[in-house]
Parts: structure tokens; sequence; C-alpha cells
């Protein structure tokens, strides 16, 4: 687990470790490293909104859309690569919100994007990671799996397991105490209503 959207310490791991006990340890990252993509601000050290981990490392998401690559040890976390390319909407937007997770090994970035009106979610882009090079590319599909956007968390599930949503559809609510749930087709590129407070799904409620 991993706690971000604080200044300093810039994240906190909790980690397992395995000897005579298992026990889980905290681990506190004060970072200095400058974010790349902070242009001329005079305070540059990244900050951190999302990580994930996977393939025993965890992946940050700074607040200018900057990666880092975090290895953990005995002896506390390090910062050893950047991503070299930028985690933002590619198109211009007024406002979005992202969500990043980790599904079977792959890290993706959703992001949810406001295009013509800040308070409406009218596009939904999707990166994945190329862990050879560090850069992101545009994903065209997700598959069999189904993702899930509520207001602080995010859910992926095999759509073959489960029956009652869509394969390679994104859902998501507009805003944090909505309960009309939207969905977007990546296959179709579009955007539809789906769900009300009435009709919502009981698998849904106990996910989100």
């Amino acid at each position: 687990m991993v706690v971000t959207g604080i200044s300093r310490p810039a994240f906190v791991i909790c980690n397992l470790y395995r000897g005579r006990l298992c026990e889980f340890k905290w681990i506190k990252y004060d970072c200095n490293v400058e974010d790349p993509n902070y242009g001329n601000s005079s305070e540059r050290r990244m900050e951190f909104t999302n990580a994930v981990g996977a393939n025993g490392k965890f992946y940050a998401l700074s607040l200018q859309g900057t990666l880092a690559v975090v290895e953990c040890s005995d002896s506390g976390a390090e910062i050893v690569a950047l991503c070299t390319s930028r985690a933002v909407p590619n198109a211009l937007w007024r406002s979005f919100r992202e969500y990043l997770l980790e599904i079977d090994g792959e890290i993706l970035v959703v992001f949810l994007v406001s295009r013509r009106t800040a308070e409406v979610v009218d596009d939904v882009e999707v990166l994945r990671l190329n862990f050879d090079n560090y850069l992101w590319s545009k994903a065209s599909t997700i598959g069999d799996r189904a993702l899930f956007m509520g207001a602080n968390c995010c859910v992926h599930v095999l759509v073959s397991d489960e029956g009652w949503c869509r394969r390679n559809c994104i859902y998501f609510v507009q805003k944090a105490e909505d309960d009309v749930w939207w969905v977007f087709d990546m296959e179709k590129s579009c955007i539809s209503r789906c769900w009300d407070e009435e009709n919502c799904p009981v698998e849904l409620n106990l996910m989100i």
C-alpha cells in the first residue's frame, strides 16, 4: 500500500517483510528529486498524487504527470528511474481526473477528460506504460475487462466472470456525489448514460 498526496514525506509505503515472522513495515520517503516537468517554478521537488505496485516495484505519478519508478529495500525507498514522457491527456482540456492502476502486470493511466466545460466528462483516454523505455502510448483496448472509476478508487473486473457489464468499457460518475453511471465504449469511442440509483447493479455497489 502507498499513501500519496502529501508534501513531506513525499509518500509512505507499507511493505511486507518475510523473515522468521511476517511483518508489515512503513517506509517514509522524503523526495528531493526535481520534477523535469515543473517548468520555471522555484519549487521543483516531485509531489505525488497516485501510486501502484507492479513487478516488485512501485510506480508513483507526480502532480506534473511524471512517473517515478521506486524500489524498496530494508534501508528504505529510492527512485531509480523517471518516465521519459509525460502522462497527461493528448488533446486540449479544461480539467481531468486521473486514475493509475495495475492490471496483470501492466500499468495503465485513465483520464476522465472535460474538454468543452469543466463540469462534464466528455472524453476518456487510456495510456499504457512501456517498461522497456518508460514511454506512455495510447491504449486502444482493455480486452475482456471493464474498469470502474469511483470518486476515490478504481476497480477492474473480467467481464467473462461477471456477466452484468460490458467488455472493453470504462464506467464512471461525473462527480463524486452523483448516483448516475456513464460508460465509455473503447471500441466505439463514445459515452452513454448507463445506470442510475434505481437500476444500479448490486455488484457495483459492493465494489465501489
